[in-house]
């Protein structure tokens, strides 16, 4: 007995790390996926990218200019009749939090601006504009991991309204986003962070702007000038 305690003391974290890794993996596969449909919305329509999203959405854009991601990358992901926007696509297999439909956030930020030695961000809530206008499309965060929305602070307002209503609640546009706290009493939840660092280990995965994806520590991803445009 004690031989099969020992053999299972020494199996079952190999098999939990074996198991976090595929989720690690299908994680890196869904921001893939959504780069990917991300690069068809922007083939469709001259170039633009979507960034922040009015939340909430009534389906009264002009230009598309503040549409949000998941609406943009609908029929990329679901297809073109579809009135859903969820999709598996959009769930990380790691995200603690059930009442979600959407386990990523976009960057909406605009270029951080210096204040004597120290750099911070502005929000700006930024339209959607053209990819080629990016300075850095290889370094600048595009899309990340949701935070762990412990209170459910941000699910209960998507189930106030719906998802196609409060999908702009899965942006980044201030620095509350980045750096506020998990959990947060605000009733339309702005000031909590958004942002979800350590999901998997000491990294989060990040989708960039030219749609490849990596690891990044959570450090990084706590730095203002991952987050700029340079536009």
């Amino acid at each position: 007995m004690s031989v099969i305690s020992l053999l299972m003391s020494l199996l079952l974290p190999a098999l939990g790390h074996a198991r976090e890794r595929s989720r690690d993996l299908k994680c890196r596969s869904n921001l893939h996926q959504i780069g990917l449909a991300v690069g068809q919305y922007s083939g469709d329509w001259f170039d633009m990218v979507p960034r922040e999203g009015i939340a909430p959405w009534y389906d009264r854009l002009s230009g598309y200019e503040h549409i949000p991601w998941v609406e943009a990358v609908r029929k990329y992901i679901v297809g073109q009749s579809a009135d859903q926007l969820a999709s598996p696509v959009y769930l990380d297999p790691s995200h603690p939090n059930p009442n979600h439909l959407v386990h990523y956030v976009i960057n909406g930020m605009r270029i951080p601006i210096k204040q004597g030695r120290f750099e911070f961000i502005q929000a700006d809530r930024r339209p959607a504009g053209p990819a080629s206008q990016i300075r850095f499309p290889d370094r600048m965060i595009y899309m990340t991991e949701l935070t762990d929305d412990r209170d459910n602070s941000i699910a209960r307002q998507v189930g106030v309204w719906n998802l196609k209503k409060a999908a702009g609640l899965y942006d980044v546009w201030n620095n509350h986003h980045i750096f506020g706290k998990d959990i947060n009493s605000d009733p339309q939840a702005i000031y909590i962070r958004r942002i979800g660092p350590n999901r998997h280990g000491h990294n989060n995965n990040v989708m960039f702007i030219d749609s490849h994806v990596e690891p990044l520590p959570s450090e990084e991803l706590l730095e203002a000038k991952r987050w700029a445009d340079g536009s």
